[in-house]
């Protein structure tokens, strides 16, 4: 069934968003508590979404 695994490559340019968003990310976690990161998915920051849409991450897709 898997005789070939061909993986796929992004494009040179959107794997040039890697290192920014990372950084980003990276920025705004700094300092957090291990259980609060955990927890990540159960609340809202609207600074780090604020964060996110001024530096063009934010989109919307229909």
């Amino acid at each position: 069934m898997f005789e070939k695994l061909s993986l796929c490559r992004l494009p040179a340019e959107d794997e040039a968003l890697r290192a920014p968003l990372r950084a980003l990310i990276a920025e705004a976690t700094a300092g957090l508590p291990t259980d609060r990161r955990a927890r990540s998915w159960q609340g809202f920051d609207g600074a780090f979404s604020r964060a996110l849409g001024q530096a063009g991450y934010l989109g919307l897709t229909l």
